[in-house]
């Protein structure tokens, strides 16, 4: 009896030691869990915290960027000038100096203030000198006016929008090398020609922008600001001689053609005239004849 004692008191100790060592392990098991929650959240807490901040991280890249903001001008200009053909000469010697070029150039002669006009595409970096350089050379200036257009939201919307467009590009062309069967493969097809469209418009407009902003649009009206007084006409201008004597040809020739005509006419209807002329003489013949009878018998 005392060792069944002995025995139960010594299972009974390993059992609550047992016990005890499980419910350490389970705290140090559930302890562990914990910080591992906890670990889990902080970490995905941060990843929150950085994609809330990625509009910050934008808008700095953005702020950097408007640094060099994407500016387009264009310019109108009226002046007055000396002399219009070598004024045209000038700009356009200028604006090649200045490695832009003419987009288009129109002269109208007049007896009093010929006038044209001229387009130009000028490099961002040297438009101030152009128009500095033009409003220099003219005689005076009747009017000037610069338009600004900030583009840079416009193109930083479409970079984004290409950057979302190419990969869905990419996407689209791993699901059609994955395509097993005929159905699919025509919808995804549809699907990237729809998509590469809409990266080759988004391209064009920003490529559009980028020469809008590079080059700079000047247009200007020119009038030659001088009065052209005309000379008398000497014999030499006048060709009297001359004049008459191809007058004289021209009557000439006038009347021979007349006269040519109305005889291909006469021998051209003569078919039809010769009957009606016969008719004619034959009633006339015959009321002359009645005239005469009835003459005698009065």
């Amino acid at each position: 009896m005392k060792n069944i004692f002995l025995l139960l008191i010594t299972s009974l100790f390993v059992t609550v030691a047992g016990c005890q060592s499980a419910g350490e392990e389970l705290v140090a098991e559930d302890t562990l869990s914990i910080e591992y929650a906890v670990e889990q959240e902080s970490s995905r807490s941060d990843s929150v915290d950085q994609v809330e901040s990625a509009p910050d991280v934008v808008s700095g890249e953005g702020a950097a960027f408007a640094k060099e903001r994407m500016i387009s001008y264009q310019s109108y200009m009226s002046v007055d000038v000396e002399s219009l053909m070598e004024s045209m000469g000038h700009l356009q010697e200028r604006a090649t100096e200045y490695n832009g070029y003419v987009v288009e150039s129109t002269f109208f002669e007049s007896e009093t203030n010929p006038y044209g006009t001229m387009a130009f595409r000028i490099p961002e970096e040297s438009f101030v000198l152009f128009m500095e350089e033009v409003s220099e050379h003219a005689q005076k200036v009747n009017h000037h006016e610069t338009i600004a257009q900030d583009v840079t939201e416009e193109y930083v919307d479409l970079e984004s929008r290409l950057s979302s467009k190419q990969a869905v590009e990419e996407r689209l062309l791993q699901f059609l090398e994955e395509a097993e069967n005929t159905e699919n493969l025509l919808a995804i097809s549809q699907d990237l020609a729809n998509t590469q469209e809409e990266i080759e418009q988004l391209t064009g407009r920003m490529q559009y922008l980028e020469n809008q902003v590079s080059y700079s649009s000047v247009s200007i009206d020119l009038k030659e600001d001088t009065v052209r007084v005309g000379t008398i006409q000497g014999e030499e201008d006048l060709n009297t001689w001359e004049e008459a004597k191809k007058l004289f040809i021209d009557t000439v020739n006038f009347l021979i053609t007349s006269v040519s005509a109305i005889i291909v006419w006469l021998i051209g209807l003569s078919p039809l005239f010769i009957p009606i002329i016969v008719i004619a003489f034959v009633i006339s013949y015959r009321l002359r004849r009645m005239k005469k009878k009835k003459t005698t018998i009065d």
